[in-house]
């Protein structure tokens, strides 16, 4: 990926106070800084510089908050975390599949990094990227994401959880039902869902 846009760009003379200010010039230590190394406020600036890159204007701040800390940006930061990982570098490659994948090959524009901490947006990343490479179980409780339940809806509109689609697989596996269930199967399988990832669901 081509080098980001300096994000000095950021116009510090709208900041709203000089804690702003501080908080913006963060942004600039994440070309020298080790991306294991970044706080809050180096992924906001990642995806600032991201959303510079992809749209050549900057993103535009809310300002709803006094402290930095505890602005819009931070709260979305901070959720994001919660909902994927503590890690940076996870977090930053998140950021990069979601610019890639949900804006740039879908030609979408956004305004805010609400879109980013979407929950069927982040189970897709999770479960087609992180399970995969922790190769750990899966709780068959867990949520499908959005974009498998949009093509099992066609064919059956319970199969939501990875329990439920677990258990349909196994059935076809087995020649054990009908063949509109195959004809599912096939249909994920050509989406890009890994269909390995249904033997871990415990």
């Amino acid at each position: 990926m081509k080098k980001m846009q300096d994000q000095s760009s950021v116009a510090l003379s709208a900041a709203p106070s000089v804690h702003y200010e501080k908080f913006f010039e963060k942004f600039k230590e994440i070309d020298v800084i080790p991306t294991e190394q970044w706080k809050v406020n180096h992924i906001i600036g990642y995806f600032c510089a991201r959303y510079r890159d992809t749209y050549n204007v900057d993103y535009t701040f809310r300002f709803d908050n006094k402290s930095p800390s505890k602005s819009y940006e931070v709260f979305q930061i901070n959720k994001l975390a919660k909902m994927l990982s503590k890690q940076p570098t996870i977090l930053k490659e998140y950021i990069d599949w979601f610019y890639k994948e949900k804006i740039i090959l879908k030609k979408k524009r956004i305004t805010s990094m609400a879109f980013m901490t979407d929950a069927n947006i982040v189970n897709e990343y999770k479960f087609k990227f992180l399970m995969v490479k922790a190769d750990a179980s899966v709780d068959r409780t867990a949520a499908l994401p959005g974009n498998v339940i949009a093509i099992t809806s066609k064919f059956d509109a319970d199969t939501k959880t990875y329990g439920q689609l677990s258990f349909i697989n196994k059935l076809v596996d087995d020649n054990a039902i009908d063949d509109i269930y195959k004809d599912m199967i096939k249909e994920l399988i050509k989406s890009g869902f890994d269909i390995k990832i249904l033997d871990r669901v415990k």
